[in-house]
């Protein structure tokens, strides 16, 4: 009798249990807030063996805005600004995903400025209002480009 008053106690607990929902980690917050955290490029700057060669700031750069959802699927999204860098530009809107993996501090996203698919980025320093990411291009690990965004909205 204990056997089955057992079973049936476990087979409610089952039943009682979470419906197995995702929950973004918390320390993933830095990137996407509660709910999103909306970013700008403040900086773009070419490396090499840890040196800055040059590093350029263009205004029309600077009103695109990078939004990082805290949601389940972890959507990103990336609106181009109303300053164009040339006449013939279009007005764009890419939406993807991101991910971050800790063990190795790298942040995937899209960033229209090198390409239309998620790149590996280094997060090298964030806090709530800065993010300097690093982005590796040689095999050597030591040509990259250093990108510093700001935080812009939050929710």
């Amino acid at each position: 009798m204990k056997t089955l008053t057992g079973l049936i106690f476990l087979l409610l607990l089952i039943a009682c249990t979470d419906n197995g929902d995702p929950v973004p980690l918390d320390y993933t917050k830095i990137f996407s807030g509660e709910i999103s955290k909306t970013w700008s490029l403040k900086s773009l700057a070419f490396r090499d063996d840890g040196e800055e060669f040059w590093k350029i700031s263009n205004s029309c750069w600077a009103d695109d805005s990078y939004t990082f959802y805290r949601d389940a699927e972890k959507k990103f999204e990336f609106e181009s600004g109303s300053i164009k860098c040339n006449t013939a530009e279009e007005r764009i809107t890419i939406v993807d995903t991101w991910s971050f993996v800790n063990g190795t501090s790298t942040l995937y996203f899209v960033l229209p400025i090198f390409s239309d698919s998620p790149l590996p980025f280094t997060v090298v320093d964030v806090d709530k209002n800065d993010m300097t990411l690093e982005l590796f291009f040689n095999e050597s690990g030591t040509q990259s480009y250093e990108i510093k965004l700001k935080l812009e909205d939050e929710e």
